[in-house]
């Protein structure tokens, strides 16, 4: 690599220490052109991918924003949509009610904790136990309603994809998933006698949106199951799932935990 004169711009050795030709000190950091615009390159490169990421974060936020809109005003309608964005938006709003309803339950009871004189939680009730076990187990329990109904449905549509049960779930889900958010907000204010009450209908809304995904499928559908046997199944199937992980995975370490709290 050659170093270069800043005076005359004269290219000399690298080992130089002063221009052959206009006999200039060159310094020992002098870079020549080709070096500096690379790194010049690379850093613009760097700020450009960040900007891009940026840019990609804001309009997934706008198009879900308007997906919810859409939504709010047509559920059944809007929810049929088959596209990408659908599916992405609809997978955006599982997680989401995944997570809600953990802190729900995490953030009520240091409400509650508060309210009887008791301060936070001690160590006897990690955050990990009351938020991210939770997290796990409802949002594996989200993907397996999304793998019954599929199963359900396929029979009487052959060419159903998993995205799409995905995108028409998680939009009929829109409105459950408010009510979980509306639900984390009460209990935070302490407001306990109708905490329950919107908690346990934001829970069932996902057993309501998961009929309608159904009927929405199989309706006016001569082959496969009746939507009426397919609704049974799916309720039979979530029911099984939640009596097998409640007794050999979670609940009882989570309800001794809480009962020693």
């Amino acid at each position: 690599m050659k170093k270069v004169c800043q005076n005359c711009q004269t290219e000399v050795s690298e080992d130089s220490k002063f221009c052959t030709s206009c006999g200039t000190q060159l310094e020992s950091s002098t870079e020549s052109p080709v070096v500096a615009a690379k790194e010049e390159s690379a850093a613009t490169a760097d700020g450009s991918s960040t900007n891009d990421y940026a840019e990609q974060g804001k309009e997934l936020a706008k198009g879900y924003w308007q997906h919810l809109v859409h939504i709010v005003k047509s559920p059944m309608r809007h929810g049929k949509a088959e596209d990408e964005s659908n599916f992405v938006n609809g997978l955006i709003t599982l997680v989401l009610f995944s997570l809600f309803i953990p802190l729900t339950f995490y953030f009520g009871m240091k409400a509650l904790a508060s309210s009887m004189g008791m301060g936070y939680f001690g160590p006897s009730v990690p955050f990990g136990t009351m938020f991210f076990k939770p997290f796990f187990f409802i949002l594996l329990f989200v993907a397996v309603a999304v793998g019954i109904i599929f199963a359900v449905v396929k029979p009487s549509v052959k060419d159903l994809h998993i995205k799409s049960v995905v995108g028409r779930f998680g939009a009929l889900m829109v409105i459950p998933t408010a009510i979980m958010l509306l639900s984390l907000l009460i209990v935070s204010l302490k407001m306990f006698s109708v905490f329950f009450y919107v908690f346990f209908l934001g829970f069932i809304g996902l057993f309501i949106a998961a009929t309608f995904v159904i009927y929405s499928y199989v309706h006016n559908k001569d082959k496969g199951i009746d939507g009426f046997y397919g609704v049974l199944l799916f309720y039979l199937g979530t029911f099984l799932y939640l009596k097998i992980v409640s007794e050999n995975l979670f609940i009882n370490q989570f309800l001794n935990e809480m009962l020693y709290f």
